[in-house]
């Protein structure tokens, strides 16, 4: 099954949203015109969770994520309903 895609042209390349290929999820990255990616952030709601992971890459030298955050589903949930 083929990832889809998302690709908006913006100054210098392309921000590109995609399905993850690992679980259920999306990730964002920067595509240079030359073609280089540089990650930029990482969101998955693994399959045995109902929880959001979200992964960021704040160091363009650094293949390494920098900042990991879990939202639980139940503040998600609590803040819709105030």
């Amino acid at each position: 099954m083929e990832n889809k895609t998302l690709r908006v042209k913006v100054n210098g390349g392309y921000l590109v949203a995609a399905e993850s290929s690992t679980e259920p999820g999306i990730y964002v990255y920067f595509e240079t015109d030359d073609g280089n990616e540089l990650d930029l952030v990482l969101a998955q709601v693994p399959s045995d969770s109902q929880n959001i992971k979200v992964y960021n890459w704040n160091d363009p030298y650094s293949e390494e994520y920098t900042q990991e955050t879990h939202i639980r589903h139940k503040d998600v949930v609590q803040a819709f309903a105030e």
